[in-house]
This record gives structure tokens, C-alpha cells and sequence, in this order.
């Protein structure tokens, strides 16, 4: 197994350390704010602006916090991006392509974004955690707005069965 450490730099260049050190251009001059490889290195910068070694770039023009991979999805591999601009914003991103697939809008700031297998788990400034699962997520988000409100009123009820119960 060939292990690899990632350095982003002020100036927006990531250097590569394997068996010697590679230095890769970044287009941008903006500092890198975090690293991730899946499949690729992507490198996210201080302004938003996201770039991949799978040839594609974006730019979420917002300051950037964190990028990280998450389960992939019928064959596709994910990033996840998050932003601050006074809430967070969280958005799925198609490794492959560039193409940003949903937006999740969050009101304290995420600090951390972790995948796990089928998991993603979200911490935010506010010291509370989120565990999301990967199946549940995307029934979601192929669900119509009616079925999904139909299911916050079932989980409600529950809840308030289970607290008569008590």
C-alpha cells in the first residue's frame, strides 16, 4: 500500500508526498481550506471555489469550510461541501461529473462532516451531532413533498403515543 500526505498551501498549490514530492497547480490563487481524495484529489479554496484532479471545477461563492466524500449512491461517488455565510449550507456533489445534486441549508455553522460505510455524521457549532443515513437520505430526496409530510405527521403521532405510554 502506497501511503500519500496531501499539503495545501497559501498560495492555492497542493504538494504531494509519496516516494518524493509532486507539486500539483492549482488555477486559483486562493488558499486551499481542505483536501479530500476519493478517487482524486479535490481541494476546496478560502472563496468557495472547488477543483478536482476528475477535471471539473465549481465555484459555490461562499466561504468554504469542508469538503468530504459520502456514500456513494447507484454507482456514483460523492463530495459534500459546506459553507458558511451565516448558515450553513451543504451541498452534494457528484465526484465524477462537478454537477451539485441537492443543497441542504443548516442554521449553526457544520464543523465537521464524517462518512462512514452508509453513514454520514454532521457536527455543528452548536455541540450537537447528526447521524444521517445514506439509504433514508436518498428516499428522501426521490420522495414527493407530500409524502414526506405525511411521514413527519406519522412520526409525530408516534412520538406522542410513546410519551402516553411513559
Amino acid at each position: 500500500m502506497k501511503i500519500l500526505f496531501f499539503l495545501g498551501h497559501s498560495d492555492g498549490n497542493v504538494s504531494i508526498i509519496g516516494n518524493g514530492i509532486k507539486e500539483w497547480k492549482n488555477k486559483g490563487a486562493s488558499p486551499i481550506k481542505d483536501l479530500q481524495y476519493n478517487k482524486g484529489i479535490s481541494m476546496g479554496s478560502e472563496t468557495g471555489k472547488i477543483y478536482s484532479e476528475n477535471d471539473w471545477e465549481i465555484d459555490l461563492k461562499i466561504e468554504l469550510d469542508i469538503i468530504s466524500s459520502a456514500p456513494s449512491n447507484n454507482n456514483i461517488d460523492y463530495l459534500w461541501a459546506s459553507t458558511w455565510n451565516g448558515k450553513t449550507n451543504i451541498f452534494s456533489i457528484d465526484n465524477n461529473s462537478g454537477n451539485i445534486e441537492f443543497k441542504i441549508e443548516h442554521p449553526s455553522r457544520v464543523r465537521k462532516i464524517i462518512c462512514f460505510d452508509q453513514f454520514i455524521a454532521l457536527g455543528d457549532s452548536n455541540g450537537k451531532i447528526f447521524l444521517i443515513e445514506n439509504d433514508v437520505l436518498q428516499r428522501r430526496l426521490k420522495s414527493k413533498p407530500e409524502d414526506i409530510r405525511i411521514d413527519e405527521k406519522r412520526t409525530l403521532l408516534r412520538e406522542r403515543l410513546s410519551a402516553l405510554r411513559e
